[in-house]
């Protein structure tokens, strides 16, 4: 299946062994921060819009990253009934919400 699959799509990138991860702002919400972060997920490749939200109080915390089409949604800022970032982080839960890169959204012309 492995050789098929890279046949077909590709060899997968080397795997990032520790990510480089910048935060571009932060802000208090409820009882939890919000990070706006940008994360490296491919040798030089970063995601355009992430964000990390981390419950207050001293950790550990269970953790889930949540993926939709764009980060914005997850954290509640975009869109109804899909901020299960927001959700989650309100109950303890330190969450990643990243979306997919914006040249994925609409096929485009070649």
């Amino acid at each position: 299946i492995l050789k098929t699959w890279h046949g077909m799509m590709g060899e997968w990138p080397d795997l990032v062994a520790k990510p480089k991860i910048e935060y571009l702002a932060s802000e208090k919400r409820e009882n939890f921060t919000q990070h706006h972060v940008r994360i490296e997920v491919a040798p030089g490749r970063f995601t355009e819009d992430a964000y990390l939200l981390v419950p207050e109080g001293k950790g550990p915390f269970p953790a889930v990253v949540v993926v939709y089409y764009e980060a914005k949604t997850g954290i509640g800022e975009k869109g109804m009934l899909r901020d299960f970032a927001y959700q989650l982080a309100k109950r303890g839960f330190v969450t990643l919400s990243i979306g997919s890169p914006p040249e994925t959204y609409y096929p485009t012309k070649d």
